[in-house]
């Protein structure tokens, strides 16, 4: 079964999918704009996601960084203690980064709600994974 997947766009984003999840009794996968990793970072997403975790802790989550094309990022990420990273890179690069602890995402396609446009946050999570 697949983990629903909400795009955030920052803390407030964060925080509201995590009590809508809650809410519900629903996992969640908190997934970073792509390539949030080249334009906020790595330490920026972790702090959003620990934010979010610490405000809603009954939530169960996990949360994903696209790195983009940029092994770097993913490197950044790892070094910063982030694991769920996704990546567009050859399967040698991407062999690599899982030897090194990457749990690489290949779910790009599943169903997925971006957060960037609901004046309501919460209430858009609570209709979609609700439905």
């Amino acid at each position: 079964m697949q983990v629903p997947r909400v795009v955030i766009h920052g803390p407030a984003h964060a925080v509201a999918a995590l009590r809508a999840a809650a809410s519900l009794g629903r996992p969640i996968l908190l997934s970073s704009p792509a390539g949030c990793a080249l334009s906020h970072g790595a330490p920026w997403f972790r702090e959003v996601i620990a934010q979010a975790r610490a405000a809603c802790p009954e939530a169960v989550c996990d949360a994903v960084l696209d790195c983009a094309d940029a092994p770097g990022a993913a490197l950044a990420a790892l070094r910063v203690g982030l694991r769920h990273l996704r990546i567009d890179a050859p399967p040698e690069m991407r062999d690599r980064l899982t030897a090194m602890g990457a749990l690489l995402d290949d779910q790009s396609e599943a169903p997925t709600l971006d957060l960037l446009d609901h004046p309501d946050p919460e209430a858009a999570c609570r209709a979609w994974l609700g439905g």
